[in-house]
């Protein structure tokens, strides 16, 4: 068992979503988590979380079930289901599984993740000169997923090389260039300093930063030096002086390389009320907010429903803020369901006195807000087990709750979604890569007519840019986007392909749909341009796309000064090239 319980972890861990995507991941962990609990039952230790939990993925069935039983919501519902579903696996786990076996299967776990984030480092940090993403393949909620394993490693693992794994979790940590994370990071070392663990990690942050900085100016010195370093810092005992040494240390270090023109510190001190980043993510805040409806808009769906609500242009496939989030695809009932588990958690672990507990859900809720980290189940599984994990003997409670119709429901349910989602990813690899005939025979198995398979079936024809595709390839195209918009009509992605295709066949209907696109995205200058390319061949557009620019003008909001690629100050100025 404790084999088991340590390749669910690892796995959980370091499962390569860049390569598998979100949804396939998601539901890959859940199938494993599903087979773990067909042979192990739980015991309940706190049933009101569980239930909340559950009544937030009713609700998520409810979404689904209003607007239509369609796959790629079902698929995207998958971090719902984690969240009841790996409390009953953790609370299982932790009742068959002895202290020491726990202990073990956490060694294993911190020393496989600080292998692979090493290996990230190389590759992508160094090699590739770009931030890490690690195996999310997003930069900011990896650096949170490194930070919860921070965590725990300080605070479970008891062995000598714990603080050269914890230079290694820093490491990455900086090499993400997560702003909001390496604040946290730092009052997470605070934290833990405060709370004295064994770990001291004002020393880690100094070997860390040294090494970064290192690395960064002198790579191939900085690759020879590590394992040098790292063994030095194992043998290390710690400073004699006070604390507040260290602290000074930190203070004097972290002062010289933000002077250093390395791509992390250049972030951290661009970090102002202006900047680009910040207010589109504020921009978003406040689209989303003046536009919550009390049964959301449909799971999954905001990469095509943002254009509905915007007050300026951007084009993202999630909210950065978790909570906003889920009150956009299940609803003001959503949103609350979300923020009643973590409150209630909060009160919970504080009426426990579990001080550590509550600053690591504080640490991460407070991250959540500013990105989408609840899109991946690794964040929020790993949070699970470290809020839910006790080594104090368990108490059994009376076992009533019953769930094998429910999770056999969800292994049928689960193995069409996995089936589906390789489908969706092998096509979309075969496209990214060019092999446009794997593309061309596997996106043809489409059995719950999906419509990211339909567009990646027309990509498999017209993106193979080595060489002409035919009037045969077109109208296949063309037959895959129409289909993709039969299954999703309000879908502005599949129309802009269309349109496109519509253009290469000369076909009347690419007028009509670029002219409905200005309509939908009425603050993207480029769906301008594109209708005013048949201002030779009909006058009339122009009126037309002055009242949208108009309207859309009067109401645009003033964050859109500090965004790239907005309308111009006139509509001339927005189709100047």
């Amino acid at each position: 068992m404790q084999t088991i319980n340590t390749i669910i972890m690892v796995l959980i861990s370091i499962i390569p979503v860049t390569i598998l995507g979100d949804n396939l991941s998601n539901w890959i962990i859940i199938l494993l988590g599903i087979f773990y609990l067909l042979k192990n039952k739980p015991v309940l230790i706190y049933k009101k979380v569980l239930l909340v939990s559950l009544g937030l993925l009713g609700w998520s069935v409810i979404s689904i079930l209003i607007y239509g039983i369609k796959i790629d919501q079902i698929a995207s519902m998958g971090t719902y289901i984690v969240i009841p579903l790996y409390y009953l696996v953790f609370k299982s786990m932790y009742t068959i599984t002895g202290i020491k076996e726990m202990k073990k299967m956490i060694n294993i776990t911190v020393i496989a993740t600080a292998v692979v984030a090493l290996g990230y480092i190389l590759y992508l940090g160094i090699y590739y000169n770009v931030r890490v993403y690690g195996n999310l393949g997003y930069a900011n909620s990896y650096a949170l997923l490194i930070l919860i394993l921070l965590n725990i490693n300080c605070k479970f693992n008891e062995n000598k090389y714990g603080k050269v794994i914890n230079v290694i979790y820093m490491l990455t940590i900086l090499y993400t260039g997560s702003r909001t994370t390496l604040i946290l990071l730092v009052v997470n070392i605070l934290y833990i300093e405060f709370r004295r663990y064994k770990h001291v990690l004002f020393e880690t942050f100094i070997v860390s930063l040294l090494l970064f900085v290192m690395l960064e100016y002198v790579p191939i010195l900085g690759i020879v030096a590590l394992p040098l370093i790292l063994y030095l810092f194992y043998e290390f005992k710690g400073f004699n002086k006070s604390k507040i040494l260290c602290g000074i240390s930190i203070i004097l270090i972290t002062s010289f390389t933000l002077f250093l023109k390395v791509n992390t510190f250049e972030r951290i001190g661009n970090i102002s009320s202006s900047n680009g980043s910040l207010q589109e993510r504020l921009l978003t805040f406040s689209d989303v907010i003046k536009n919550l409806k009390l049964f959301g808009y449909g799971i999954g769906t905001f990469q095509y429903k943002q254009f509905k609500i915007q007050s300026g242009f951007y084009d993202i496939k999630y909210i950065h803020n978790s909570i906003l989030h889920t009150s956009f695809e299940l609803g003001i009932v959503g949103g609350i369901l979300l923020a009643v588990i973590i409150i209630m958690s909060l009160i919970k672990l504080y009426k426990n006195r579990d001080f550590d507990k509550v600053f690591l859900l504080l640490i991460i809720v407070i991250h959540s807000m500013m990105d989408f980290d609840f899109i991946y189940s690794p964040i929020i599984i790993l949070l699970l087990f470290t809020l839910t994990y006790d080594n104090k003997v368990l108490v059994k409670e009376r076992y009533s709750f019953k769930y094998k119709i429910p999770i056999i429901l969800l292994i049928f349910i689960s193995t069409g979604v996995i089936f589906n989602e390789t489908i969706l990813r092998v096509s979309y690899l075969s496209v990214l890569y060019e092999n446009f005939n794997i593309s061309k025979k596997i996106s043809e198995i489409n059995l719950f007519h999906d419509w990211r398979i339909y567009q990646i079936r027309s990509d498999s024809f017209i993106k193979n840019t080595h060489s002409e595709f035919s009037e045969k390839d077109l109208k296949t195209s063309e037959e895959a986007l129409i289909n993709g918009l039969k299954a999703h009509e309000e879908n502005v992605l599949i129309k802009w392909n269309l349109a496109y295709v519509y253009e290469k066949l000369n076909n009347s209907k690419g007028k009509e749909l670029r002219i409905q696109l200005v309509h939908e995205e009425k603050y993207n200058s480029q769906s301008y341009k594109e209708a005013y390319k048949y201002i030779k061949h009909d006058e009339k557009i122009l009126p037309i796309l002055n009242k949208i620019y108009s309207e859309a003008n009067g109401n645009r909001s003033f964050r859109t000064k500090y965004l790239k690629n907005q309308l111009g100050a006139t509509l001339e100025d927005t189709l100047k090239d």
